[in-house]
């Protein structure tokens, strides 16, 4: 077999594997922005729609050839969007990486299949965000910039 041919293959494979996992991923972003941040099906697919080529497997970037996109973990691409602005604001770098580590950490709760299961309670996972925000004197962002503050459209390249 020839390194074209086996660059192929690898590519064939990243794609198939992204069919699979992609649909997880948005599984898991449509039950965070809901249930955290009450935002409409519609926003969360707007949301969305600008990870079309990373979902698909579609992001794959000739001469490396390999995607970088499943390289971050669902919940990663939005904890920025659980931070209110004048949170992140005032946070330097090393405290931004610390908070949405925790974020994370407060999600998953030591689970690590959470995009596979159908009985995650988000709730739970909710409260817990809600108590690692609350340690720096905030609050979720509500959907739509009110009195909370309001996490910005950002993503996970924005850290």
């Amino acid at each position: 077999m020839n390194d074209q041919s086996q660059d192929d293959d690898l590519v064939a494979d990243y794609r198939r594997d992204a069919a699979i996992i992609g649909p997880l991923y948005l599984n898991v972003w449509n039950k965070i922005l809901s249930t955290f941040l009450g935002w409409s099906p519609d926003r969360i697919d707007a949301w969305a729609a600008k990870w079309a080529d990373g979902l698909s497997g579609m992001d794959l970037d000739p001469p490396n050839r390999w995607g970088w996109f499943y390289h971050e973990t669902a919940i990663s691409y939005v904890t920025r969007l659980l931070i209110p602005d004048e949170l992140w604001g005032r946070l330097s770098t090393k405290e931004k990486n610390q908070l949405q580590s925790d974020i994370e950490r407060a999600i998953t709760f030591g689970e690590t299949n959470i995009k596979q299961r159908q009985d995650y309670d988000w709730g739970a996972a909710k409260l817990r965000v809600e108590a690692v925000l609350g340690r720096y004197g905030s609050l979720l962002p509500d959907s739509e910039g009110g009195p909370k503050g309001r996490g910005s459209e950002g993503d996970i390249l924005s850290r």
